[in-house]
């Protein structure tokens, strides 16, 4: 996963890890290698590092371990794990493969407005149709995974504008929503489709593996 600088601001940086699993991993193997990664960001051993949940299920550090603040997001699809660390603000991360599908209609009508469903409703081509479903799908569960509600959130509620000046970065647009977040797109491969959002901006994403 190559390197993408997406604001100058040094003021809320993201540090993305892509990670290409075994097939048929297990939980048990996508936790160690989560582990691993909040270890190195801690500088201790992935021993010491204990999670739990906040009263929404996001995962967090569990604060009697007594580690310094550490906000994280993590996502999986087909045989991909994306972590995502901050240190100066709660982030959310998703990544899906793409996958032409009968029932992508049915999702389509649950995540998106009406103006939405009938802008993608008018592509015509497939694939194009399943890249703009996956990247609209991703940025908005990219933002409700940040705020630690997931699927409670009624998808099709989020309305995402593009930031102004901001390629492929985006801004919530209800002024009844919390505009204060951030979602930037990533690149993660043909057929492929993620985002990371933050509670602050403008955010940098750098990479890591």
């Amino acid at each position: 996963m190559r390197s993408s600088l997406l604001d100058v601001s040094p003021d809320v940086e993201v540090r993305i890890s892509l990670i290409e699993l075994p097939d048929r991993v297990g939980r048990a193997e996508s936790r160690r290698r989560l582990l691993e990664i909040l270890a190195a960001e801690l500088g201790v051993e992935p021993g010491v590092v204990r999670l739990t949940a906040a009263p929404g299920g996001k995962p967090i550090l569990d604060p009697r371990a007594g580690l310094p603040d550490l906000r994280f997001s993590v996502a999986h699809s087909a045989n991909r794990q994306l972590v995502a660390v901050c240190d100066a603000s709660e982030v959310g991360v998703d990544i899906e493969q793409h996958r032409l599908r009968a029932r992508i209609d049915g999702l389509a009508r649950r995540a998106m407005s009406e103006a939405e469903l009938d802008a993608w409703r008018a592509v015509a081509d497939p694939a194009e149709r399943a890249q703009r479903f996956y990247d609209l799908w991703t940025r908005k569960e990219a933002y409700v995974k940040g705020l630690g509600t997931g699927l409670v959130t009624d998808l099709a509620t989020v309305e995402l504008e593009p930031a102004s000046r901001k390629p492929r970065t985006w801004r919530v647009a209800r002024r009844d929503q919390d505009p204060s977040w951030w979602i930037a797109e990533l690149e993660v491969g043909a057929g492929w489709s993620a985002a990371v959002a933050c509670e602050r901006g403008p955010i940098r994403v750098s990479t890591r593996g």
